[in-house]
């Protein structure tokens, strides 16, 4: 085996073992995610505030001073996560479709590739039953409001 397939090997068995770790802790994002319309909402309220507006124009003006700004909004950065985790599965899935099944990094990143879907169907399954939870609460408002 060449040196250059060792280390892709053991790169492989550290980015599985990474994903293992993480799975756990990732957990967070169920929340996250279900309650991200409720977060944009409330950036909407507060772009009405005068305070909060100046906030964010000195905020913009001090941070296009970094010479890697990219110009991204604050709601901008709200969907990243989001937007991040979704990835995970695909990258782990190419990467275990690159990897021959007898490579002993092989099976653990076929366990990674099994946790992160997991972990992003749960937090699809969240976000389905949060958003379950606000159409019956506006219903039962909207029956009470018509008595």
């Amino acid at each position: 085996m060449s040196l250059r397939k060792a280390v892709h090997n053991e790169e492989f068995l550290h980015l599985a073992s990474a994903f293992a770790s993480l799975a756990n802790n990732i957990s967070i994002y169920t929340s996250y995610c279900a309650h991200y319309q409720q977060h944009h909402l409330a950036l909407d309220a507060l772009r009405a505030d005068p305070h909060w507006r100046k906030f964010m124009q000195d905020f913009q003006s001090r941070i296009t001073l970094e010479p890697d700004h990219r110009r991204l909004e604050l709601c901008d950065y709200f969907i990243m996560p989001v937007q991040r985790l979704c990835r995970y599965p695909l990258l782990l899935k190419e990467i275990t479709r690159h990897t021959p099944p007898f490579a002993p990094e092989y099976k653990y990143l076929e366990a990674s590739l099994k946790t992160m879907t997991s972990v992003c169907s749960r937090i699809n399954a969240g976000k389905r039953n949060h958003e379950s939870i606000e159409l019956t609460r506006r219903f039962i408002l909207g029956c009470k409001g018509t008595k």
